[in-house]
């Protein structure tokens, strides 16, 4: 039987760059990963983490290699469900909104 794939996307998100990989993950066998895509971005280009975000995802629209899951490490304060990023210029934004907006 051939094995089934999901992608996740994962990340680091500092002051001055963004660094995302797109990994395809064999459901049955968790050691089972390819990375189809990795990116440092930088931060000073984008106005937001949403926008940062949906630019390295642009190549995954619409295929089945769009995540179904994200995680991202931040540095940075949550303050009422707002995460602020310390050293980017990017306002605040809230996971379930960019949940929602990213549809994932």
């Amino acid at each position: 039987m051939e094995p089934t794939y999901s992608s996740i996307m994962i990340g680091d998100i500092g002051g001055t760059n963004a660094r995302f990989a797109l990994k395809k993950i064999n459901k049955a066998d968790k050691t089972d990963r390819k990375t189809l895509k990795e990116e440092t971005l930088s931060t000073q280009k984008y106005h937001s983490f949403e926008e940062c975000i949906k630019d390295f995802l642009t190549t995954a629209q619409g295929t089945p290699d769009y995540p179904i899951a994200i995680c991202i490490g931040i540095a940075g304060p949550t303050k009422d469900k707002l995460i602020k990023i310390t050293n980017a210029d990017w306002p605040a934004f809230s996971v379930e909104e960019v949940k929602t907006n990213l549809k994932v």
